[in-house]
């Protein structure tokens, strides 16, 4: 995927694969293109080219609640909102709601 804020070109050639069940951590520091994946992911900055996938389907076109449904979905640290809670339990807190919707990666 290529993204764009107006002008400017953010990312170039993004690829990111995770195989089912995966839960993945994607840290970075300033710059390095992780806020603008965690919002590209969800739908909530829409590339200028390429796509998404989930299962084989494009993502291109569809609603954030309908990409997420799936369970591409984010747990933004950045704004300390569990501050408190370790690496692990913000992890299994994000597999609770996982399996809360319906989702249900092996080994959870």
């Amino acid at each position: 995927m290529y993204t764009f804020y107006r002008p400017i070109q953010a990312q170039f050639d993004l690829s990111l694969t995770v195989g089912r069940g995966q839960i993945v951590c994607l840290p970075g520091g300033n710059t390095s293109g992780t806020s603008t994946t965690m919002q590209v992911i969800p739908g909530l900055i829409r590339p200028r080219s390429g796509t998404g996938t989930v299962d084989g389907r494009s993502l291109n076109g569809l609603s954030t609640p309908q990409i997420s449904r799936p369970g591409p979905g984010a747990v933004p640290e950045a704004r300390r909102l569990f501050g408190a809670m370790t690496v692990r339990g913000i992890m299994g807190a994000w597999a609770h709601i996982l399996v809360t919707i319906g989702c249900h990666p092996p080994g959870l």
